[in-house]
């Protein structure tokens, strides 16, 4: 049943054969704010649009609703998701609760090589 409502909740918003990158943030959080300063330093918004990954940011305090699909109990969380041809999403990479540094940043948004 939670994999459907992860396929409902992103089909709803994307297309089949997409990476999207999902972030979970609250402007609360210091290393939220940490990670987001990293975010932006080590370019990552440019890597993203090179590789067609879509960007989708989430905050603990307007979307609870997808806290709890995606069992978020800590923050930041970063998700790379692959949704297939057929609308599934599959969790390729997850980092919970973790700073990543600028390099590791920039290799967990790369998607792998197909």
């Amino acid at each position: 049943m939670r994999i459907l409502l992860m396929v409902l909740f992103l089909a709803a918003t994307t297309q089949a054969g997409e990476w999207q990158l999902l972030r979970f943030r609250a402007s609360w959080c210091a290393p939220c704010q940490q990670q987001k300063i990293i975010y932006e330093q080590a370019g990552i918004r440019d890597i993203l649009k090179s590789h067609n990954v879509r960007d989708r940011l989430f905050d603990a305090d307007q979307r609870k609703d997808a806290f709890q699909l995606w069992e978020i109990d800590r923050i930041p969380v970063t998700i790379l998701v692959w949704v297939d041809d057929e609308n599934k999403a599959k969790i390729v990479r997850r980092n919970d609760g973790t700073l990543m540094s600028p390099a590791v940043y920039q290799s967990f948004v790369r998607p792998p090589r197909e």
